[in-house]
Parts: C-alpha cells; structure tokens; sequence
C-alpha cells in the first residue's frame, strides 16, 4: 500500500493504492470535486504496471466520504486517513461486490 499526498490540479489531493486479487488494483482518492466538496472514492481496475483501466458500470466504484468543508491540506490528510483505517470492510465490500458479478455472469 502507498500513499501519496500532494498538490495537484485541482488543489490538495491524497492518493492510496493498494494490489487486490486477480490482477486487480484498489485506488482511494480525495480531493475537492465540482461541487466544492471534498470527497474520497475508491475504485477498482485492473492493473498491470503502469496503466490503469476501469469499466464504468462494471468495476467497484463507490464515494466513502463527501464533506462541505474549505479544502485544506489538513482536511485532505484527516479525510483520507480516516477512510483509510476502514480498510479492510471497504476490501470485504469489493470481494463482495467481485463475487457477486462473477456469479451473474455464470447464471447468464
């Protein structure tokens, strides 16, 4: 797992990633969207290196906090951090999640 907090383009960000089974690669980021909030998700794809591909509609992708707070390099850590100490129910979720697409495929 490697974190990475930084100043990009939008302002403050913070950015997890993290190897999953099957080729698989979870991404948590925080940083402050459209609609002036800071928010964090996570998103699953698949991974090989460099690149980084995710499936609208069919890969993990879910909002874990969404705050109208003033966007600072403070509030980005704590957000992020705190997201991150429920790490292993959101990788429960996902095998959740990965299981159940896998068995609607069978069924179809």
């Amino acid at each position: 797992m490697k974190t990475a907090y930084f100043k990009g383009y939008y302002g403050q960000q913070a950015e997890t990633g993290l190897d999953l089974p099957d080729n698989r690669f979870l991404k948590i980021t925080t940083m402050k969207r459209a609609s002036g909030n800071l928010a964090t998700t996570a998103s699953v794809g698949k991974s090989n290196g460099d690149s980084f591909s995710f499936v609208v509609f069919q890969d993990f992708n879910k909002t874990l906090a969404n705050e109208k707070i003033r966007v600072t390099e403070k509030a980005v850590k704590n957000q992020h951090d705190k997201v991150l100490e429920n790490l292993d129910a959101l990788k429960a979720e996902i095998a959740e999640f990965y299981s159940k697409a896998e068995s609607d495929i069978e069924t179809a």
